[in-house]
C-alpha cells in the first residue's frame, strides 16, 4: 500500500503568510514573544517520520493543533509566538490540567490495582467511539493495536493553502470547542462535534485523534487512508484510517484502526469485511462507553453476540451489553462505583436488575474514584468489569 501524502500537507502548504491568519482578534495571553526567529526547514514528505530528523513533521502538526510546543527547526515557530496560537496554548494547557485531575490521573491508580495485566493485552476493540483514542489508552495503554469505530467520518486534514482565511480563524477556536464538551463530559456529542468541526473545515476524526495522540505522548509515523476488502484484509481506501505510532513508554510500535461503520445487524449481514477483519486481529479486551444503549437493542444483536463470543475480557458502563446479556457461568463480573440510573433520554433503558445488584450488595462492588460515561459526575458512574471464566 502507497502511504498518503495528503493528510498532513498542511507542512508543505504554510508559509509566512499565516502568521496574519492565527493573529485574529482573540482573548490574549501576558507577554507574547514579539518576534521569533523564523528559520526554512527542508521540505519532507508529510506521511514520514524521519529517524533522527529535527523537524518531525507529522508530530509537530499534531502538536500544533494540541496547543503543544514544537522543535527548534519547526516551520511554525513564528505561528506559535502570536498571540492567538498562545491563547489556543493556554486554553488547551487548562482544559488537558482539568481532564488529569479529575480523570485520567484517578483512571490510572484505579486501573493498577483493578486490571491487571488487562493494562497491556495486545488488541483493544472500542465500537461506537468515535475518535475517542483518549480513554481506550488512559485504561489500556499498553496495548499494541487499538480498533475504534464509529459514524464519524475518516477524513483527512485538508491543505491549508485550500481554506479561506475565515475558515483558517476558525480552526483553533473550533478544536477546542469540541474538545471542552468532550473532555468535560467524558464522552462526545457526534453532532455538536461536527458542527464544531465543520465550521473549520477540519471534519471527521482525524484531528481530534491527532491531538490525543500528541498530548497522551504518542508519536505518530504514519497515516494511511484505508479500507476492507470482502475477506476483511486491510487494502487502500477511503472508508478508515491506519495511524502507526511509537508509543510513548518502551518505545513500542502501536497501531490505530478507525473505521466508519454501520453496527446494525442489517448493515453487517450485508457487509460482512469488518467482522472477518475483527477476527483476523485476534481476541480483543473490548471497551465500551457511552455507546447509547445500542447493545441493549435487537438490532445489535450481532455486534454484540460478536463481543460476547471473542473478547477475553469486557470494560463499560452501563451503556454497553445489559447485566442480562451476561452468563454468569461463562463471564466473572466486577461492578464498580454507583449505578444512579439513565438520563432521560435513555429511560427505557433503566436496568432493574443492575439496580438490585448495587442497592443489596449482591455483587462484588467496589469503589471508583472518578465518573465516566453518560452519568459522568463521581458517584453517579457505574463501571462493569466482565472476565470470560477459564
Amino acid at each position: 500500500m502507497q502511504p498518503c501524502t495528503r493528510p498532513f500537507s498542511l507542512f508543505l502548504a504554510l508559509s509566512t503568510t499565516l502568521w496574519s491568519v492565527f493573529s485574529l482578534s482573540c482573548n490574549q495571553v501576558p507577554g507574547p514573544p514579539a518576534q521569533i526567529e523564523v528559520r526554512a526547514a527542508e521540505p519532507v514528505a508529510p506521511n514520514a517520520y524521519v529517524p533522527g530528523a529535527s523537524w518531525d513533521p507529522l508530530n509537530d502538526y499534531a502538536r500544533l493543533l494540541a496547543g503543544m510546543p514544537g522543535g527548534e527547526d519547526s516551520p511554525y515557530r513564528a505561528l506559535r509566538g502570536s498571540p492567538a496560537w498562545q491563547d489556543h496554548h493556554w486554553k488547551m494547557n487548562s482544559l488537558w490540567e482539568r481532564v488529569e485531575d479529575d480523570r485520567l490521573s484517578k483512571i490510572r491508580e484505579w486501573r493498577q490495582g483493578e486490571l491487571g495485566g488487562l493494562t497491556s493485552h495486545p488488541l483493544v476493540f472500542y465500537p461506537f467511539s468515535g475518535p475517542d483514542f483518549l480513554f481506550a489508552d488512559a485504561f489500556f495503554p499498553d496495548a499494541r493495536t487499538y480498533v475504534l469505530c464509529g459514524l464519524e467520518s475518516p477524513d483527512l486534514m485538508p491543505d491549508f493553502a485550500e481554506l479561506n482565511d475565515g475558515e483558517k480563524e476558525g480552526i483553533l477556536s473550533g478544536l477546542h470547542e469540541s474538545l471542552t464538551t468532550a473532555l468535560n463530559f467524558s464522552y462526545f456529542i457526534t453532532k455538536d462535534m461536527r458542527v464544531d468541526l465543520n465550521r473549520t473545515k477540519m471534519s471527521g476524526v482525524l484531528p481530534v485523534l491527532s491531538i490525543f495522540l500528541a498530548r497522551t505522548g504518542n508519536r505518530i509515523t504514519q497515516v494511511e487512508p484505508v479500507s476492507l476488502d470482502a475477506n476483511g484484509n486491510v487494502v487502500q481506501g477511503n472508508s478508515g484510517l491506519r495511524i502507526s505510532c511509537v508509543a510513548r513508554r518502551g518505545g513500542n510500535a502501536n497501531t490505530i484502526y478507525y473505521f466508519k461503520e454501520d453496527l446494525r445487524n442489517g448493515e453487517q449481514k450485508k457487509n460482512t469485511q469488518f467482522l472477518r477483519f475483527l477476527s483476523r486481529q485476534g481476541t480483543p479486551v473490548t471497551y465500551l462507553k457511552s455507546a447509547s444503549y445500542l447493545l441493549h437493542e435487537p438490532s445489535f444483536s450481532t455486534i454484540r453476540n460478536a463481543i460476547l463470543d471473542r473478547s477475553v475480557a469486557i470494560l463499560q458502563d452501563d451503556s454497553g451489553i445489559p447485566l442480562s446479556g451476561f452468563d454468569t457461568q461463562r463471564w466473572r463480573l466486577t461492578f464498580y462505583g454507583n449505578y444512579s440510573g439513565v438520563l432521560d433520554i435513555f429511560q427505557k433503558y433503566y436496568q432493574q436488575d443492575l439496580a438490585q445488584v448495587y442497592s443489596t450488595g449482591a455483587g462484588d462492588i467496589r469503589p471508583m474514584d472518578f465518573g465516566v460515561g453518560y452519568k459522568f459526575n463521581r458517584g453517579e458512574s457505574a463501571q462493569i468489569l466482565a472476565q470470560r471464566r477459564h
